[in-house]
């Protein structure tokens, strides 16, 4: 169950599946009902009318059979009927900005409907079926997001980057609403001296031995062969551990809700298969740095985050956490919000004009911090830093890195990465397939962290056939040829798409058949904080650098299941241990409801198992 709304008389709740699909519980009854069966990735929060006899969602309506793409409209469905209709609130290609955090909101009253449209706020009267009636009009100047009414349906509040204000409907009495939000990043007091049996500290080749780390607050101080040590100094013993820089995830999307998955037991999951960071590369911006802050905090627990604004578009669109940016200014105003927002990377989307790439890629220059597209070309003639995978969905028809028949790199393609100083997060989906080849996923105590979608998948895997195996050593070819044409590429996963954690390592190891474990390891802590612009402070072990750490069994170097083998965490100098990870997901309440979302994916592959089919994931 996702956005839920109850309904004017209290009686039903209607709500999304994390498909799409609108559903309504009857409280009563305690039983559910299918209203519409989804169209799109996800649709906004449902809104009823007051009479409770329809209910109004933004929904994308797809506009052609070629490519999945169309325009945010206002979808009114009749409940008595089970009919639904899309609505336009402007003439094309102006549309609702998003289904998320630039969706709409009915009136109390039923009679108007406040959306976000080209980055601002605007207002469209309706009538009592929710149908449009005429021209949607702009209430103010500034940049909004998150607009919800007041009980008189007069008054309108909103977001507008870091401020909350509000506004009256014929768009007088503009003020800002005095909010203080505070937080204090969590850093441990002291020194910690960990003592490590072994180390591989991301700059060398091999592993030193018998090596004491301290760390004060949450720095590395030093770095040195074992040797006497004050009494009063705590010590970590890693005596019998190979201690290794944490893992950087370089492709995340932080949603809150994704598939059955919650963000909370995302971040728990990478915590304890050693991510100590990750960087998002498109998602809800105000949700996004709500987690950044609760992360750093030590509210939430999971690696550090890095955040992106929503997946930049351009005319049209597909998922929810996309945003348009029709035009230069509009572009202007959003970079200006991540500007205010501090963001850390900035991606254009697949359907962004040329233009608009440019202004994004300036946007990110400013703040000094990565940008990204699917694009090989125009990608890097327009000032962006890299792809966020090798190949992927794009609308232009002349940037693929890769062949189609064969998923071939070639010389060119190489080149651009590799001459144009243009970075590749890769993302090796095929080496999912490796996860039949490590049958303990299943059985590890982590394991009760993953979200119900993938574990009939886990569950059920086989060894790769031949064919699999031969595509996962086709793809790391492809990544070691940009690596071989002087790029930088780190391997990310498009979480949470494919299963969070877990693929990064089966991805290490699918790159690894090619390029080697000590070229697989780079590509997922120095080299991943280098394509991140963090490398002054994170992916190797040295002094001066932030203490983000793992304690594995075994040698990474060797094999690199040791690599996944995580006994302990130091994340900003924060010693955390897997009982410390797992100790929410295993309390009674939890263990219950874990229980509950098994039978209800369980139900859901048995009803409709077109929910369930893997294969057909598009890239983010």
């Amino acid at each position: 169950m996702s956005t839920p709304k109850l309904s004017p008389d209290g009686a039903r709740i209607a709500y999304t599946t994390l498909s799409g699909q609108l559903e309504i519980w009857n409280r009563a009854a305690g039983t559910f009902e299918v209203i519409l069966p989804s169209v799109s990735t996800q649709v906004s929060t449902p809104q009823w009318t007051p009479d409770g006899q329809r209910i109004l969602v933004v929904d994308n309506e797809r506009i052609n059979n070629r490519f999945r793409e169309g325009y945010n409209k206002l979808r009114v469905i009749d409940l008595a009927t089970r009919s639904a209709t899309f609505h336009a609130v402007a003439p094309a290609p102006r549309q609702i900005s998003e289904r998320d955090e630039g969706a709409a909101a009915l009136s109390p009253d039923g009679g108007k409907l406040a959306f976000i449209m080209d980055s601002r706020l605007y207002v469209i009267p309706v009538d009592a079926s929710g149908t449009p009636l005429g021209e949607a009009r702009r209430v103010g100047d500034d940049i909004a997001d998150l607009p919800s009414w007041g009980g008189d349906s007069r008054t309108i509040l909103y977001k507008s980057a870091e401020r909350v204000r509000s506004v009256r409907v014929d768009g007088s009495h503009t003020r800002d609403i005095p909010i203080k939000l505070e937080w204090r990043q969590a850093v441990p007091q002291g020194r910690t001296l960990i003592h490590a049996g072994s180390l591989w500290d991301g700059v060398g080749t091999s592993l030193r031995h018998d090596v004491d780390i301290v760390v004060h607050a949450n720095r590395i101080v030093s770095v040195a062969p074992h040797s006497a040590h004050a009494a009063d100094v705590p010590v970590v013993d890693a005596s019998g551990l190979t201690v290794m820089p944490g893992l950087i995830e370089t492709h995340l999307h932080p949603l809150s809700l994704y598939q059955g998955g919650q963000f909370g037991q995302v971040a728990q999951l990478m915590l304890s298969y050693g991510i100590t960071a990750a960087q998002s590369v498109g998602g809800p911006l105000h949700q996004s740095v709500e987690l950044r802050e609760a992360l750093a905090a030590g509210n939430l627990l999971g690696p550090r985050l890095f955040v992106s604004p929503p997946l930049w578009e351009g005319n049209r669109q597909f998922y929810s956490f996309a945003r348009t940016l029709r035009t230069p200014a509009i572009a202007e105003l959003e970079i200006a919000k991540a500007k205010r927002f501090d963001a850390d990377f900035l991606k254009s989307y697949v359907r962004a004009p040329i233009p608009i790439m440019a202004r994004i890629a300036q946007g990110a220059l400013d703040l000094r911090v990565p940008s990204g597209t699917h694009m090989v070309q125009p990608g890097a003639a327009t000032g962006l830093g890299g792809t966020t995978h090798l190949s992927a969905t794009q609308r232009m028809g002349y940037g693929w890195s890769k062949s189609l028949a064969r998923a071939i790199t070639y010389q060119d393609a190489a080149e651009v990465y590799g001459k144009g100083d243009f970075f590749l997060i890769d993302t090796l989906f095929s080496a999912g397939a490796l996860a039949g080849l490590d049958p303990g996923i299943v059985t590890d105590p982590r394991f009760i962290l993953v979200p119900p979608n993938f574990v009939p998948g886990l569950q059920n895997a086989q060894p790769p056939t031949a064919t699999q195996l031969a595509s996962i050593i086709n793809d790391a070819t492809q990544q070691a040829k940009v690596r071989a044409a002087g790029a930088l590429v780190a391997n990310g996963t498009d979480s949470p798409l494919v299963v969070p954690g877990i693929s990064l390592h089966l991805n290490m190891r699918g790159a690894a058949l090619v390029q080697g474990n000590l070229a697989a390891l780079y590509s997922v802590t120095r080299d991943a904080a280098r394509v991140a612009l963090v490398d002054k402070d994170l992916g190797t072990v040295e002094q001066g650098k932030l203490a983000d750490l793992i304690a594995v069994g075994g040698d990474p170097l060797l094999d690199l299941r040791a690599a996944a083998d995580v006994r302990f965490v130091v994340k900003n100098g924060r010693v955390i241990t897997q009982d410390e990870i797992l100790a929410p997901a295993r309390t009674p309440q939890q263990l219950e409801a874990r229980q509950q979302a098994l039978a209800a994916q369980a139900r859901l592959c048995h009803d409709e198992p077109q929910h369930c089919e893997t294969g057909g994931e598009h890239a983010h």
